[in-house]
């Protein structure tokens, strides 16, 4: 249990509308028999019922950057209780000009709370933009997915057909 006054503590801010609905069922899939509320905002739903929807609680909120700012700003989403903000695709958020949506968002939020950004890769740009927000930070690289581990040598045989294969096998 998150909390009992059902206040979003983590926002979880995403790129797309897309990825609003995937992060949002991953929350579902991962909380399901527990009592946290993970909703989905974004500017292809009402906002007025995305509103109503929070006021009823909601213990994460995932949202696209301008839909996040809109709530805050306007008041319907109240940014006191976050004590967690997540910026998945970090590098696509910054790309894609989202900066001074996520920024306004930075700026209501607590001083203290927790910060995590995801990125599959990571520019210059993001690299800045990251120390530029006085935050004490701890980046954490992951080997990709292809990457040789050291000490390992891979050796590719082209093979005639599947008999020929198995057999190499």
């Amino acid at each position: 249990q998150f909390s009992a006054q059902k206040r979003v503590q983590t926002i979880v801010i995403v790129p797309t509308i897309e990825l609003v609905e995937q992060v949002v069922l991953a929350f579902d899939q991962l909380s399901a028999g527990t009592d946290v509320k993970t909703i989905g905002v974004s500017g292809v739903g009402n906002i007025k019922s995305q509103a109503l929807e929070i006021r009823m609680g909601a213990d994460v909120l995932v949202g696209t950057p301008g839909r996040v700012k809109d709530l805050i700003l306007n008041g319907q989403l109240n940014p006191k209780s976050v004590k967690r903000l997540v910026l998945d695709e970090v590098d696509q958020l910054i790309r894609l000009g989202f900066r001074p949506d996520i920024v306004q968002c930075m700026d209501a939020l607590p001083i203290r709370r927790q910060d995590l950004y995801f990125s599959a890769t990571s520019t210059q740009e993001l690299q800045d933009w990251i120390s530029s927000n006085d935050r004490p930070f701890e980046q954490i690289v992951i080997q990709p997915s292809g990457a040789v581990a050291e000490g390992i040598s891979q050796r590719a045989y082209a093979t005639l057909n599947y008999y020929t294969k198995f057999n190499l096998l």
